[in-house]
C-alpha cells in the first residue's frame, strides 16, 4: 500500500480546488447535463480536479439542490484494482473543508472503468 503524503504544494492545490468548487457550484441543470452527456463530467474538467503524487485523483464539487448544497468528493487511484484507503480519503476531506468524519458521511463506490473504482463521499454543506 502506498501512503498519501500531503505536503505544502498538495495542500495548496486542494485549498484552491475547494475555493473553485465553492465559487462555481454545480446546479441541478449542470448535474442533469452530466448524466445526459458524460463528457460534461467534473471528473473530466481539470478545474474540478487535482492529481496528487502516488497516483491519487481527486474530484471535488459543490452540488446545489433545492433545499441544500452537498460537498461531493471522488477519490480514485491511477493503478488498477487499488482503492484509496479511508485514511487517505479522510486526509483529503479535511483539506477540502468537510465538517464530518468519513463514517458520518454518505459513502459509495463508483466503478469508473474495468479495474478502476472511486470512493465517493457526500456531505450536506
Amino acid at each position: 500500500m502506498e501512503t498519501l503524503i500531503l505536503g505544502d504544494k498538495e495542500i495548496a492545490q486542494l485549498k484552491s480546488l475547494s475555493r473553485y468548487a465553492i465559487e462555481n457550484p454545480l446546479s441541478m441543470d449542470n448535474m442533469l447535463d452530466t448524466i445526459n452527456d458524460p463528457s460534461n463530467s467534473p471528473g473530466i474538467k481539470p478545474e474540478y480536479q487535482v492529481s496528487i503524487p502516488s497516483d491519487f485523483k481527486v474530484v471535488f464539487t459543490i452540488d446545489e439542490y433545492p433545499e441544500y448544497n452537498v460537498r461531493h468528493l471522488s477519490v480514485s487511484r491511477d493503478k488498477k484494482d487499488i482503492l484509496p484507503s479511508p485514511e487517505a480519503v479522510s486526509m483529503i476531506m479535511k483539506e477540502l473543508g468537510f465538517k464530518n468524519k468519513i463514517k458520518d458521511c454518505k459513502v459509495a463506490l463508483e466503478k469508473l472503468e474495468p479495474g478502476y473504482t472511486a470512493i465517493n463521499v457526500g456531505e450536506i454543506a
